[in-house]
């Protein structure tokens, strides 16, 4: 368990944006993640005060930030997953085709 000067206030909240990430996403664990990253960005800045709740987003849910999350949005693309999680036969949304 992380040790951190976290408000319950904030641990719920974080808690609250996974479970919103999780309704918009289903069952998509790709998009429930990125979702997730995405609201705790908005809802927290990176002030030095707000560190805890990322800490505690990135144990709990595995929170990434932008760049991080985009660089394993990109190794997935080169290993032929979408930023659905899914593959070129299994993505709905049609993220392979090409124009």
């Amino acid at each position: 368990m992380l040790k951190t000067d976290l408000s319950s206030d904030a641990k719920q909240r974080i808690d609250d944006l996974y479970t919103a990430a999780c309704k918009h996403g289903t069952t998509y664990e790709a998009v429930v993640h990125s979702t997730f990253c995405d609201l705790v960005l908005d809802e927290f800045s990176d002030r030095e005060a707000d560190k805890p709740a990322f800490a505690y987003a990135r144990e709990a849910y595995g929170y990434q930030t932008q760049d991080e999350l985009r660089a394993t949005q990109a190794e997935d693309w080169n290993n032929g997953v979408c930023s659905h999680g899914l593959d070129w036969m299994t993505c709905p949304a049609g993220c392979f085709e090409q124009d």
